[in-house]
């Protein structure tokens, strides 16, 4: 659907613009109907458009004195412009708004005022809203693997690492004694060549 055939839709909802009636000579004569839409309705039906084409830049053109009327949200805006934020063009979609407002499509072209901005639509009245979205389940708990422990426990750990720190020292200190020595093999570079070395670890001095 075009932007003229939603403006003549949203038109439509508020009622009929005019009729022809055929007179007693047979002539046909436009009827234009009222009572005709209020403030309110021409603010609804213009934010109802650019909200429908709101994908393609349309939205509507503020105008904070003169002839205006009340968007949804409040905004005095232009009773018959929509404006296109992508190529800065209003268009004139209402003849006569106020009056039998019907329908038109006339191009104006670039909005140069720079107190005339364009304001985005807001959603209708009865539109859907998306329902929230559930926040992810909480990832399963781990169990604790520190288990709960008495004084006396921790005491006889703590003895028990004791008992082995003295026997290892009581090993290192035997190799230490050892007679032979140990004896230790290796190279060196020296002077571009390798030599060999031999050292000695322990041993009675």
């Amino acid at each position: 659907m075009s932007v003229f055939e939603t403006v003549t839709a949203e038109r439509a909802k508020i009622g009929p613009v005019f009729d022809w009636v055929t007179l007693a000579d047979g002539t046909r004569q436009r009827v234009d109907y009222t009572p005709y839409p209020t403030p309110e309705q021409l603010g609804v039906l213009l934010n109802a458009v650019a909200w429908a084409h709101r994908a393609e830049g349309w939205g509507l053109s503020a105008k904070p004195s003169g002839n205006s009327v009340p968007a949804p949200d409040g905004t005095r805006i232009a009773a018959d412009i929509l404006h296109n934020r992508n190529d800065n063009v209003i268009v004139d979609c209402l003849i006569a708004a106020g009056e039998r407002s019907e329908p038109t499509w006339n191009v104006i072209g670039p909005m140069t005022d720079p107190s005339r901005p364009w304001v985005a639509p807001t959603a209708p009245e009865g539109t859907p809203v998306d329902p929230p979205v559930d926040p992810p389940d909480p990832p399963p708990s781990q169990p604790c693997v520190f288990q709960p422990c008495t004084h006396t426990e921790v005491l006889d750990v703590l003895a028990d690492l004791h008992e082995r720190l003295v026997a290892l020292e009581a090993k290192i200190e035997a190799l230490s004694a050892h007679d032979p020595p140990w004896v230790l093999r290796g190279t060196i570079d020296l002077w571009g060549a390798k030599r060999p070395v031999v050292g000695t670890v322990g041993g009675q001095s």
